[in-house]
Order: structure tokens, then sequence, then C-alpha cells
């Protein structure tokens, strides 16, 4: 098969090409949002001052969210019986 650069694309090339680009953009956001939002947490640990010293504070604090965020991701809601 010769590579010609006036050939038109089938509906599922087109759909397979744009498959790879959207699981690139889910492989790059969650990167980027750590990107900004990481030092910006390494700061906010660091200047935090308690008496249980320094990241344990935040640990304790996002136990609970994240909890309920990992039951969340983690079940499935039941079929009603309607």
């Amino acid at each position: 098969m010769s590579l010609n650069p006036n050939q038109k694309l089938s509906f599922f090339e087109k759909a397979a090409y744009s498959g790879g680009d959207a699981a690139a953009a889910i492989l790059l956001v969650p990167r980027l949002w750590d990107a900004f939002f990481d030092p910006i947490m390494g700061i906010l640990a660091d200047r935090t001052r308690t008496r249980w010293g320094k990241f344990r504070p935040w640990v304790l604090w996002t136990a609970v969210p994240w909890v309920v965020v990992m039951i969340l991701a983690y079940t499935t809601p039941r079929e009603s019986a309607w």
C-alpha cells in the first residue's frame, strides 16, 4: 500500500486517531493539575506549624474526604426495582 497524501481517511480511521488524542488528554490533564497544585500544597504544608508537626494535620484533615471519594469511586449504585 503506497502512501498518498491526498487519500481520504475513513470514519473509523478518524475515530481511531481521535481516540488516541483523547487518551493522551486523559493522561495530560492530571499531570498539569499536579504541576500546579503540588508546589502550592508543599508551601502550605511547610508553613504549617502545629503541635503535631507539619504534615500530620494535612494527612488527618484530608483522610475523611479521601475516604468519601474512594467509596464513591469504587462502589456501583444498585439498580432500582421500579
